[in-house]
């Protein structure tokens, strides 16, 4: 199985993915774990809800 992320140019990864759990190659995050501390998942969790846009916005 090829890694399942997609290159800069649009393109799927040619590297293997089948050495991690999430099916991607070390490259494009197979070897990340994710946030393992409560401290480190509550960080993660502010910023997604920072990033995620509510309500209408200017332009």
């Amino acid at each position: 199985m090829k890694c399942e992320a997609k290159t800069r140019s649009g393109h799927p990864c040619k590297n293997d993915g089948t050495s991690w759990a999430n099916g991607r190659c070390k490259y494009h995050g197979g070897a990340s774990t994710g946030p393992v501390t409560p401290e480190g998942k509550k960080r993660v969790s502010m910023n997604s809800r920072r990033q995620t846009p509510c309500g209408p916005h200017k332009t």
